[in-house]
């Protein structure tokens, strides 16, 4: 099972361990995974906020360089997973850190949130 080794790896370090975003679409199917995942990705926002935060954010803004259709396919399912985790599960630790003023972690919500407002006009 994939969270055997992801939970060693979130143990150790919450920027190495933000790579299993995509793993949401290739766990889609399978709850137990997601439910894993999700939990992992929320334990990032407490861990490291602002970091996990822009992670989260770079994968709802608009692609910079040129992709193909696969790869486009990918990039647009899981800009759709990540917002649905942005609105749901995540929103109490987002507001819990994003909601100090002047806080790293509101700084790049704020950012970000911009960025993909003004490359999605």
């Amino acid at each position: 099972m994939f969270w055997c080794n992801y939970s060693k790896v979130v143990s150790t370090s919450p920027i190495e361990a933000l790579f299993p975003l995509r793993c949401l679409i290739t766990f889609e199917d399978e709850p137990d995974e997601v439910g894993f995942v999700k939990k992992a990705l929320s334990e990032h926002l407490d861990m490291d906020p602002p970091v996990t935060l822009g992670v989260l954010c770079d994968q709802i803004v608009p692609p910079h360089e040129p992709m193909d259709d696969e790869e486009l396919q990918i990039r647009d399912r899981l800009r759709s997973l990540v917002i649905s985790f942005l609105t749901g599960e995540a929103k109490r630790a987002i507001l819990r850190h994003a909601n100090r003023p002047g806080s790293e972690a509101e700084a790049v919500l704020v950012n970000q949130l911009l960025v993909v407002r003004f490359l999605s006009t």
